[in-house]
This record gives structure tokens, sequence and C-alpha cells, in this order.
């Protein structure tokens, strides 16, 4: 099978369990050292130039907060809409390199400007703000932070401490003007969007009323807040549906029950009991409970038959007829009720999911309602506060040593350019030769079994290697040919001696060196021999798809010196 493997794999880390392979990468400096090291050290000259070119200058920096930790100003406006639109902050970060460019433009800065002109004496109209900024200031917003980095740099060293003074300065007037400015921004539009919520809140409250009382149902006097389930009043439908059908079901199960018992007084009167519910209901049961008892006094003096107490069971079945009336009644009249909720409940489901969808409606205009006037609250808040300035976090200093650390950053540049460019240069040149350093790299690429590495072995081992190959074919071949086949133009002496070891060890068997397929197509054993740093990649392709025509196979392949 042949391998895919493109050339700048051959100086790229490899290993069979993709580990790193250390090895490869020390290998590719020793390899390239002379011509690395002439491109570094041209690179370092250059550096070394330019750092002779820096000219005497100084540099001064200060530090900044541009975002008081109150959110007060314009990043307190941005905070408040972009919270109103769930934007996740975008628009206060936004907000925040929109000031900080701000901050580099001639509107902030042109006092600055004109003073370190005047301070130089130059009066020529040449020299403008653009390219003064460009030479001279850095304004970076730190990572992550609102804390905002600013340093000056100038060959004359008493005019930056005032330079960076005026800067600070200018940069707190802005911060108190822009606090403002962002704020009465965010008022006014907050007002406006208020005024248009207030009128949207409104129709979608109307609507869902006029649309319940159209559809016979619940009607919502105070929308809930949006926190609350929006599916309250759809489930409150449902709910209201299943438990009349169950109410109904139980009424129905325990009429059948009551049936059972109507001519059985005291099951039917037990049964009652469980569950009674109305007044008239409840003194029956105590009349009829009151004259158990009377019976059982009747029946410890009288006989059965004796006019008193006949009577007083007379007396009873006329209370239980009227219990039975009284109870049947009440379930029937429970029973119609409950199917009148039941019938009421059954809406369409078109009318429900309208229902749903204009009580969403109501709920979401009035929260962002409710969120705008917050909104507006704390911005009108803010405004009444006395308005701080931006704080400093590090006073305008110079900076020590900054010459210096110019001219090592020239030098450091330099050599390291040249270090890449040196390996960049060196693997370009080995890329495009496509010569193969790695056994890693070769053994896919060759994709045979590897018999023997030859290719570092001391003497003794080299020795020993060759002879236990040539034991193996010997067993393997009687009387046959052995074909040793060169990928590349292999080093010479290197080939040689493994032939002449060979020879002495294959006994009867022939052997046969060359790179020419059509007299090696015959041979018994046909082996492929390659060497680190010889053999190439389109030589290991070349050869392979020869084999592939001529149809034979191959034993294996050597690693040489």
């Amino acid at each position: 099978m042949e391998s895919d493997l493109t050339p700048n794999e051959q100086v790229k880390v490899q290993s069979g369990d993709d580990e790193i392979d250390l090895n490869d990468f020390l290998q590719f400096f020793l390899r390239n050292k002379k011509l690395i090291s002439i491109i570094g050290s041209v690179g370092l000259l250059f550096g070394i130039s330019n750092a002779i070119k820096v000219s005497q200058s100084w540099k001064g920096t200060f530090q900044i907060v541009i975002s008081n930790s109150d959110d007060t100003g314009s990043s307190q406006v941005n905070k408040s809409i972009s919270n109103l639109l769930d934007s996740k902050n975008i628009a206060l970060k936004n907000g925040l390199l929109t000031q900080v460019e701000i901050l580099k433009s001639p509107s902030v800065l042109m006092p600055v400007f004109n003073y370190v002109k005047e301070r130089k004496g130059i009066d020529n109209d040449d020299w403008r703000y653009k390219t003064w900024f460009k030479r001279n200031i850095i304004v970076e917003l730190l990572p992550g932070t609102s804390i905002l980095d600013i340093t000056y740099e100038d060959s004359d060293k008493s005019i930056i401490l005032p330079a960076l003074n005026q800067i600070s300065e200018a940069y707190q007037q802005y911060s108190g003007k822009a606090t403002i400015e962002g704020i009465d921004r965010g008022i006014k539009y907050l007002n406006t969007q208020i005024n248009v919520y207030k009128q949207k809140s409104l129709d979608s409250q109307n609507r869902i009323r006029e649309f319940s009382i159209d559809n016979g149902l619940p009607v919502i006097f105070v929308i809930p807040e949006i926190k609350t389930q929006s599916r309250g009043s759809i489930s409150s439908l449902y709910n209201k549906s299943i438990n009349a059908s169950n109410e109904i079901n139980r009424i129905d199960d325990t009429l059948t029950k009551l049936n059972k018992f109507d001519n059985d007084i005291n099951s039917f009167v037990y049964f009652a009991s469980t569950f009674s519910s109305n007044n008239d209901q409840n003194e029956t049961l105590k009349t009829l409970s009151k004259l158990d008892e009377e019976l059982a006094i009747l029946r410890s003096n009288f006989k059965e038959n004796d006019k008193v107490l006949i009577n007083k069971l007379r007396q009873k079945e006329l209370v239980f007829d009227l219990l039975k009336k009284q109870t049947y009644g009440y379930l029937k009249a429970r029973r119609l009720i409950e199917s009148a909720n039941l019938k009421n409940s059954l809406k369409p489901k078109e009318v429900l999911f309208k229902y749903e969808e204009l009580l969403r409606d109501a709920m979401r205009d009035k929260f962002t309602l409710n969120q705008l006037k917050d909104n507006l609250l704390s911005l009108s808040l803010n405004k009444a506060k006395e308005q701080k300035p931006w704080e400093l976090i590090t006073q305008p200093t110079i900076i020590k040593n900054s010459i210096l650390f110019n001219r090592q950053k020239e030098i450091a540049v330099g050599l390291i350019g040249g270090l890449i460019i040196g390996i960049l240069t060196s693997l370009g040149i080995e890329v495009k030769k496509k010569t193969i350093y790695s056994k890693k790299v070769l053994e896919k690429q060759i994709n045979y079994p590897l018999l023997i590495d030859l290719n570092t072995a001391e003497d003794y081992i080299w020795n020993e290697q060759v002879s236990l190959l040539a034991s193996k074919l010997n067993n393997e071949v009687n009387n046959g040919t052995i074909s040793i086949i060169p990928i590349g133009n292999l080093n010479r002496k290197s080939i040689d001696k493994l032939s002449r070891k060979l020879r002495e060890s294959l006994q009867e068997n022939k052997l046969i060196i060359s790179d020419d397929l059509a007299s090696t197509k015959e041979s018994s054993k046909q082996i492929l021999i390659a060497s680190l740093g010889i053999t190439t990649s389109e030589e290991i392709n070349n050869i392979k798809q020869r084999l592939i025509v001529q149809g034979t196979s191959i034993e294996g392949w050597i690693l040489i010196e």
C-alpha cells in the first residue's frame, strides 16, 4: 500500500503513538545549522544596525480608568440599553471601544498638540496632528478591562511629563462632559420608548380582554409578570375540565353505590354521612341518629308490636325518605353543575392557542415598559449625582532605560527574525528536495517490513544482523537468486560492505545488487535498501510504482548508512 505522506512531514514531529520525537527537531537543526547560523547572523547584524540608528528618546506613561466602578456616565447608558435589548453587553463593549477612538481624536487632544508645537517652536503647518499622534502617542485599552494605558515618546525629555499631565487633564475633563451627554441621550431615548410601549401595552391588554369576553374565557384584568408561567390561564382551563370530568365520574359512582343501599337504612345513612356537604342533609342525619337513640331506649321498655315503638319506626322511615331525597337531589344538582363546567372549559385548540399568544404579547409589552421605566429612573438618579472624573490609577512618570530598551528590542527582533527566516529557508529546501531524514517517515513511506537497521549499528552488531538475515534467506531459498534493489543514489561504500558480507553468508544462493527491475524480477527474493538523508519520497514512489507494474513481491527493506 502506497503512503500518502507529504514531503514536509519529513521534518515534523513523528511517532508511532503520536508522541513528540524531539530527536527529529534536533537532527533538523544539526543538519541545517550552518545555513540557520548564517541567516541568523545577518538578522543580528541588521538588528544592531537599526539599534544604532535609534535616536535619543524618552518615554512616559500613565493609566486611567475610563469607566467608574458604579458605571455612571455614557457606559451606564450603554449598559442599560444593552441589558434592555438582551445583547449580553455587546453594546457596552462597543461603546467602550468607541470612546477610546474618541480619546485619540483631535477633538480631545488638539490642545496638547498645540502645546507641544509651541514648546518645540514649530510654526510649520505641515506638521499635522495625525503625524504627531502616530509617532509620539500610544493609547491602548488593556484586554478585558476599562483601563486605558497612555504612553508618550519624545526626544525632548522635558516635554514628556507636561504633555502627559495635559493629556490626563484633557481626558478627565472629557469624562465629565461625556457622562452628562451620555445620560441625557439615554434619558431622551428612554422617554421616547416609554411613550411607544405605553400605547403598545395598552393595546395588547385590550386585545386579550376582548378576545376573552368573545370566547367565554377568563378575563384577566391585571396582566401577570413575565416571570409567571405564561401558560397559567391555559393550564387553568385544562385543569378545570379535568376536575369537572373527574367529579362527574365520582358522582356517578356514588349514585350507583347508593342505589345498592336503597332499602338498607343503616348502610345508606353511613355512606351518605361520608360526603354530606349541606346543612339540610346534616340536620337530617342528626335527626336519624337521635331517632336511633330513642328507638334503643324504647326497645328496652316495649315490645316490637307496641304502638309507641311502631310509630317511632314510621317516623324514622319518613326521615330516611327525606334523607334519600336530599342526598339524591344534592348529587344530581352537583352533576349538572360539573357538566356545565366541563362544557364551558372545552374550547377549540385554535381559540386556546390564540388566547395564549395574546397573553404572552401583553406580558412581554408590560415587562418591556417596566424595564424602560426602571432604566429611566436609574439614569435620572445618576444624573443627579455629583459626577466624578475618571480615576488615575498611575501618575504620569518617565520610564527608566527607555533608550536601552528600544535598542535591545531592535537587536532581539533582528536576531529572532533572522533565525526564523533561516529555519523556514532550511525547511523549504528540504521540502523541495523531498529527501527523507526520519526513520519513522521512511518506514511509513516504504510500507514494507524493515528487516534490519544498519544505519548506526556497531561493527559487531552490524555483522551479526547481516549474518542472521543471510541465514534466514538460506533457509527459505536454495540455489536461488537474492536481489538487493537500492532506492536512490546511496553510499557506494555502504552497499559494497553489505554486498561482501551477504556473499560470504549466502552459501549456494546468488546475490544481485541492481535498481534494474528487469534483471531482478526472476529472483527468489527481492529486498530494498534505503538511507536517511539520501533516499527521497519521489524515488520511493517511483520504485513502488514499478514494482506494482512488475507484479512481484518484496521481502522487506534494509536501512543502511
